[in-house]
């Protein structure tokens, strides 16, 4: 399993530190480790004015993997320039309906009835 989290954090110092990109990660032209050399320049987090519970667009990534093996790697802070996550066209995110199915309880109330919730 593969996650991405974005978040609006632009270079931290210690990242340089970490190891190489991953194995799934080799070849991935729009997937770059953040470094002291990348192009955009640190950015404080603004944290008065910028924070809101809308969704914001950003240039970076913080990839990690996660098996059940070894649990959670190292992950890395990464920045993209259009990179897009590949999903199922059948994943469950696309079927509101059928989410809302599977999680449809029904209980009998104390007076016969049934109720759904």
């Amino acid at each position: 399993m593969n996650i991405a989290i974005s978040f609006d954090i632009c270079r931290i110092s210690f990242y340089n530190d970490l190891p190489a990109p991953p194995h799934y990660l080799e070849g991935k032209s729009m997937l770059n480790a953040f470094t002291d050399q990348s192009p955009r320049p640190p950015q404080e987090t603004g944290w008065d004015e910028n924070l809101s519970f809308n969704y914001r667009e950003v240039d970076a990534l913080w990839l990690a993997r996660w098996t059940a093996e070894s649990g959670w790697e190292p992950g890395q802070l990464y920045e993209h320039q259009g990179a897009r996550i590949a999903l199922s066209p059948g994943a469950n995110v696309f079927h509101y309906g059928q989410a809302v199915f599977e999680g449809l309880k029904a209980r009998r109330t104390q007076e016969g009835k049934i109720v759904l919730f």
